[in-house]
């Protein structure tokens, strides 16, 4: 996770983030601006860097609703082999609040910066908590902490930002309307809340006591969620076992943990940048899906992909679905966990089965994951010829017009094109050889017109496992649908944008094609 505002980058006392009202449902949030920047030329051809506009979620108008159930996405936690005990202890609903705090806290750090933002982080009055089950931190602390983590279990803190005389909340805001766990009925409203390090601190001595270093991470993955979900309902589990017996340790030192914590301390900003990517991180999970070698054409390959995940969803076997999709893309392993802990996993791959992918540039980018065949180098085209894949990236490379944005479909188009029918462009520029789309930076704008530039973590690419999802027996594929629907989809998208200006006239057979025929395509 790539980019995100750390305070030892801000040039500036004070940093103005653009900010623009989005009203939805009636309701007003917030959303800021910024670009990246990307390398067009790897040789002697001297274009310009490439700009990618983006706008990123600042505030909401209401927060994410929890509900506790018993039928939550992983009530029972599996464990994680090597690191602690199999289905001991679910404190994922603990750490997820807390989680939701953190980042709150550290929003409010970064945003007060901003001369135009009026910033609060504060204790609730009076947040009434039942008596269904008691949470109990197990060993000794000060006053400030246990009241911290009764003020995260009872959903007694708030986290609000002023803005040209409206209120809005953090995206990681929470609220409920009942809650499992029992405490005091109030909170001394006039204590001050402590500072995103601060509970950082306190959640890994719990962490580090119990051994939830998995769990740690896991809630993390849920709660970048939260923004994309605001306003919505999420089940969480039911705190079932509640205990002073120290978890067994041997697996995972306690200094390892809180080394682990402490990178997670450095990373917050890149982890908060991502989450406020909604889009964004919802196309990393889509990524899971790609294929650079398809054709648009022949995206049909993905339907016996189901009848693999199918079953594991029907029979709600989380965990295999988990490994399954993880082996397949490791780079976005732990945003699926945290997808089914909130229960959008289902959600996600209904689109993709119906050719709803999405795609992000930045996303893809700050997470070293390809979602597009249009971020690979196009090659040299033929002496007469370029394949039509390659006029598509240096139609884009180039910002020609009709192809300033990227394609939403990430499926390359097939065939070749007659160089003389291309765009005078692509004329100029097919036999380069050395064009790329390349990420260098993100640029974070003020309202004032000045920039902040972050560059990202120096970090190297996993290598993707591309575990295959096959059928375990062959003979299955004869009960698929043989319906090309998802070819259809994708080839009408990559086309439509391709050929946004017009076809050339050797291609009248595409644009006769019935796929082209919206009027008369099955579900459309």
């Amino acid at each position: 996770m790539d980019d995100g505002v750390r305070p030892s980058q801000l040039k500036y006392n004070q940093f103005q983030f653009t900010s623009h009202e989005r009203e939805y449902q009636g309701q007003y949030g917030l959303l800021t601006s910024g670009h990246s920047i990307w390398r067009t030329s790897n040789g002697h051809c001297d274009t310009e860097p490439k700009i990618v506009p983006l706008q990123l979620l600042l505030a909401v108008p209401e927060p994410l609703k929890i509900r506790f159930s018993d039928n939550a996405p992983l009530a029972t936690w599996p464990g994680v082999q090597g690191i602690s005990e199999s289905g001991r202890v679910n404190y994922i609903t603990p750490l997820f609040l807390a989680w939701a705090y953190i980042l709150s806290a550290k929003w409010v750090e970064l945003l007060s910066r901003s001369p135009r933002h009026a910033c609060k982080q504060k204790y609730l009055e009076g947040t009434p908590i039942q008596d269904h089950l008691s949470f109990d931190i197990g060993y000794e602390t000060d006053e400030d902490e246990y009241r911290w983590w009764k003020a995260i279990l009872s959903f007694g803190w708030e986290t609000t930002t002023g803005y040209e005389g409206r209120t809005y909340l953090s995206p990681w805001s929470v609220t409920a309307s009942d809650t499992p766990f029992r405490g005091e009925k109030s909170h001394r409203v006039d204590s001050n809340t402590p500072s995103f390090h601060t509970a950082l601190e306190y959640v890994t001595r719990f962490c580090n006591y119990y051994g939830f270093y998995d769990q740690f991470s896991a809630a993390l993955a849920a709660a970048l969620y939260i923004p994309l979900l605001g306003g919505r309902t999420v089940l969480l589990p039911i705190l079932k076992d509640p205990t002073k017996e120290r978890r067994s340790m041997l697996a995972i030192p306690a200094d390892s943990c809180s080394n682990s914590f402490s990178e997670h301390s450095e990373f917050l900003p890149y982890y908060m940048t991502l989450s406020c990517n909604t889009f964004g991180i919802r196309s990393l999970l889509c990524s899971t899906f790609f294929n650079v070698n398809v054709e648009c054409n022949l995206v049909a390959w993905l339907e016996p992909c189901f009848a693999i995940i199918d079953p594991l969803i029907e029979r709600e076997e989380s965990t295999k679905l988990v490994a399954l999709l993880g082996n397949r893309q490791p780079n976005v392993a732990a945003l699926w966990l945290g997808a089914i802990i909130v229960g959008i996993s289902k959600s996600v791959i209904r689109d993709i089965r119906i050719g709803l992918i999405a795609l992000d540039l930045h996303a893809a980018a700050w997470t070293f994951t390809t979602e597009s065949f249009i971020t690979i180098s196009p090659g040299k085209a033929e002496e007469k010829s370029i394949s039509r894949e390659d006029e598509s990236r240096l139609l884009f490379i180039l910002g020609s017009e009709g192809h300033t944005r990227p394609p939403r479909s990430p499926w390359k188009p097939f065939g070749k094109t007659s160089l003389e029918e291309t765009e005078l462009e692509i004329q100029n520029h097919a036999n380069c050889n050395c064009h790329c789309l390349e990420y260098l930076s993100w640029q974070w704008e003020s309202s004032d017109g000045k920039t902040l530039e972050d560059t990202g973590l120096n970090r190297f690419p996993i290598e993707t496992c591309n575990t295959k999802i096959g059928l375990n027996n062959p003979q299955e594929a004869s009960i698929f649908n043989k319906s090309e629907s998802l070819s259809e989809i994708a080839t009408r998208g990559i086309f439509e944008w391709l050929r946004s200006n017009g076809y050339p006239a050797s291609e009248s057979f595409i644009r006769q094609h019935s796929w082209f025929d919206i009027g008369s395509s099955e579900g459309e």
